[in-house]
């Protein structure tokens, strides 16, 4: 068996530049040292766009919660067999095909 010497290994560390704050180094006081230096105030969401919520549309999301909800709470007072059709008629609702006529 004769072993290959191999080359070694090349390590590659990472350096954030100095211009991009979110990768900025930060000091004992919670700022980075380049906002600390220039003693302006720092943007709480460091560039980040906040996504507006509609409040129309989170109370129908809330709303379409609350009935499935509740009607998985009515469903524990049938018996499986009334569960079941229920449920098919939901998947109908939602869009599935009907289940086929059985031919006896």
């Amino acid at each position: 068996m004769s072993t290959k010497m191999r080359p070694p290994v090349q390590v590659v560390s990472y350096k954030p530049s100095t211009m991009d704050l979110r990768y900025a180094p930060e000091s004992k006081s919670g700022q980075s040292s380049r906002d600390s230096s220039n003693n302006k105030p720092t943007h709480k969401n460091n560039g980040i766009k906040k996504k507006r919520v509609d409040p129309i549309m989170e109370s129908k999301k809330t709303l379409e919660k609350l009935k499935h909800d509740v009607k998985q709470f009515s469903l524990k007072g049938f018996t499986m067999e009334e569960r079941r059709n229920l449920e098919r008629q939901r998947a109908m609702k939602l869009g599935a095909k009907p289940k086929k006529a059985r031919f006896c």
